[in-house]
């Protein structure tokens, strides 16, 4: 089963939203938000290097 999970950036104190895109459970994707006010739809390298971080199974 395939979902779409919205979610902020831990990684510094902007806290850029994204979007995780799960397949069976792991994230396999990310997209920027376009209604993020602060990043306008883009994600920065932090960001970018998030989704290897959390691909463990959400339950």
């Amino acid at each position: 089963m395939s979902r779409t999970v919205r979610t902020t950036c831990p990684y510094c104190a902007v806290q850029c939203n994204f979007d995780l895109h799960l397949e069976a459970g792991l994230a396999v994707r990310i997209t920027p938000t376009r209604e993020c006010p602060v990043a306008g739809g883009t994600v920065c390298k932090k960001g970018c290097r998030h989704c290897p971080t959390c691909a463990t199974p959400t339950g």
